[in-house]
């Protein structure tokens, strides 16, 4: 319950060790999205712990990444589309379903913070990170396609944050408090906001939904 406050303590203790050891770049990887009153906590406090750790630029250089819903085997938000399109021939959904996000392949993320080791710029760089903009009606009915699948999706506008949290938790691997964070944060669209990561890394291309959830699903069945 006490996240925020932990997330805000890590991110003041990180920063003020990594100067006084010399670190010259911090290489930060947090979620796309704006602080405003619709925004959930996790969100929220993702964006703050950006915030924190670029407090002093003086001192030391900040690249702060920001992507939305990453794409790849194990990550949280592409196993709860896989094991709902996996499990549920036919889903009633709440609202939060035709919300915009932004997806991202997992090796394409990891491409761009290894690459920004090697970037030899100064001071603070927000760089969102992002490829095809998709709801996650159509994310899942993307994923049911590429699996061979054939799901019926029914949103409705009743379905509480609880009931939604205790529908994931029984049909995903992801625990009940977890859940509850994510669909907060569900109502807001997280979408790419500036063109830094063509500007400051022009030789990545990022793969597409299709692309990274095929990838995904090969990595499944390979265990």
């Amino acid at each position: 319950d006490d996240f925020v406050q932990k997330d805000r303590i890590s991110a003041e203790n990180f920063r003020k060790i990594a100067i006084e050891c010399g670190v010259k770049k911090i290489i930060y990887l947090g979620g796309l999205g704006n602080k405003d009153k619709t925004t959930s906590t996790h969100l929220s406090s993702r964006i703050e712990t950006g915030e924190i750790l670029s407090s002093e630029l003086e001192k030391i250089d900040v690249i702060w990444f920001r992507a939305g819903v990453v794409i790849g085997s194990g990550s949280t938000s592409f196993e709860i589309i896989r094991n709902l399109v996996e499990k549920l021939p036919i889903m009633t959904t709440p609202k939060w379903v035709r919300t915009k996000a932004q997806s991202i392949g997992i090796d394409d993320v990891v491409h761009y913070l290894d690459e920004a080791r090697k970037l030899g710029i100064q001071g603070s760089h927000i760089v969102d990170i992002g490829s095809d903009l998709l709801s996650y009606e159509q994310m899942m009915r993307q994923c049911a396609k590429y699996m061979g699948l054939t799901r019926m999706i029914i949103p409705v506008p009743f379905l509480s944050v609880g009931l939604s949290s205790y529908w994931l938790g029984l049909f995903t691997p992801v625990a009940f408090g977890v859940a509850r964070s994510l669909i907060k944060g569900l109502g807001s669209e997280v979408i790419v906001e500036n063109n830094n990561a063509k500007i400051l890394f022009p030789d990545i291309f990022s793969s597409s939904f299709e692309q990274s959830v095929k990838k995904a699903l090969r990595e499944v069945e390979e265990n």
